[in-house]
């Protein structure tokens, strides 16, 4: 995601919408975006009497030697360090070499699109941020109860499994977190030794702190004690994200039903985000809430995934997949079965699930999930129908 101030000179109101639906985008969420009518006149004007933001988009319809001046003009007035995309009408590949030469980011031609917009910035920027290869997974509940904690853990464990690849649980549930638990781990260190260390936490340290449940799964557990006081900020939260993303193939975050600023950073970072609710009135009315407050915060074009969890488990009176589907404009991506003695036997046995049965219809469940979320798209393009028999 990235974090940067973008300044657009337009001369067209087709590309002015197509800068400002950027905003939109869930890359530059992050972003300070400033769309000016005006091309290259109103450039050099509000350069010169501020400072040069990270990004210029100039929209001009000048050609030959006229845009060469005009990029002149712009070197007197622009930082070394400022990226400029030029949108002109001149379709030359040897003008295009030259714009190279002189240090333009991109040369695009009009008409242009959001879509090529964002794609472009992201190349620009790509050099500049921290190799972040690991894919963050935020596990969330709509209602507390809702059963998203197991679900995150069986989601790393088939994650790890059906990829082949390492990953880390991070229990944030300072107060009741269940992942010791659910892994049968006895951890010496837990997330309160980040919070301690928070100004000087690094990536050694870190690894120090971590769990290792097996040769794939590395847990971060929570103290699970009503006498954590500590606050968790919002400056160790990115720091925290920002080392775990350098130290794994997937992070799998276990979020508290809480509405905290540290809680929203995350949500807004993370690549995927699962929202587990339970089919009845209570956790609807929660998972709206939450998909309207998502979408203002982390954009509209980037919605949690909906799971509901425990369908089955009063079917005279719980609410269908339908239900929430035509008030929620979004369509529950898994249903999970309620298979309590499956779930009751994870838990005690200190177990995961697909440990115990990976032939049930729970099991299945997370199997698809994972592909939803592992950001393979062949996995998910040739993922199964798993729930015809919630039909």
């Amino acid at each position: 995601m990235l974090r940067i101030n973008i300044q657009a000179f337009c001369l067209d109101e087709d590309t002015a919408t197509a800068v400002n639906d950027l905003s939109e985008e869930r890359f530059l969420i992050r972003s300070a975006i400033k769309v000016n009518m005006g091309g290259h006149t109103k450039t050099l004007e509000d350069l010169n009497t501020g400072k040069t933001p990270d990004l210029i988009i100039v929209e001009t319809r000048a050609k030959g030697d006229a845009l060469f001046a005009e990029l002149d003009a712009l070197a007197n007035v622009c930082e070394p360090e400022t990226r400029l995309i030029i949108i002109g009408v001149d379709n030359d590949i040897e003008l295009f070499r030259k714009l190279m030469q002189m240090g333009v980011s991109e040369y695009l031609l009009k008409p242009v699109t959001t879509a090529q917009l964002l794609e472009t910035i992201v190349q620009i920027f790509k050099s500049d941020q921290t190799d972040r290869s690991a894919r963050v997974i935020a596990a969330i509940s709509a209602s507390g109860g809702a059963g998203s904690s197991q679900i995150a853990y069986c989601l790393a464990t088939e994650l790890t499994a059906a990829y082949d690849s390492q990953a880390i649980v991070i229990d944030m549930d300072l107060f009741f977190g269940t992942s010791a638990l659910a892994f049968n781990i006895q951890p010496q260190q837990t997330f309160i030794e980040v919070l301690n260390q928070a100004n000087r936490l690094e990536m050694e340290m870190l690894e120090r702190l971590l769990m290792q449940y097996n040769d794939r799964i590395s847990i971060l557990a929570s103290p699970a004690t009503l006498t954590a006081s500590m606050q968790i900020s919002l400056e160790t939260v990115n720091t925290l994200l920002m080392l775990v993303r350098q130290m794994t193939d997937f992070v799998i975050v276990d979020l508290p039903h809480r509405w905290d600023p540290w809680v929203q950073e995350i949500l807004v970072d993370a690549d995927e985000i699962i929202l587990v609710a339970e089919p009845d009135l209570i956790n609807f009315r929660d998972a709206k809430n939450m998909l309207e407050a998502l979408a203002t915060i982390r954009g509209k074009k980037s919605q949690p995934r909906l799971i509901l969890n425990k369908v089955g488990k009063s079917t005279k009176t719980e609410l269908s997949e339908n239900n929430f589907k035509n008030t929620l404009h979004l369509a529950p991506d898994v249903l999970i079965p309620y298979d309590p003695n499956l779930f009751g036997s994870a838990m005690n046995n200190g177990d995961i699930i697909s440990n115990i049965n990976n032939k049930s219809k729970v099991a299945l469940a997370i199997k698809e999930l994972a592909a939803l979320v592992s950001g393979n798209t062949a996995m998910v393009e040739s993922k199964r129908k798993l729930f015809s028999f919630l039909k």
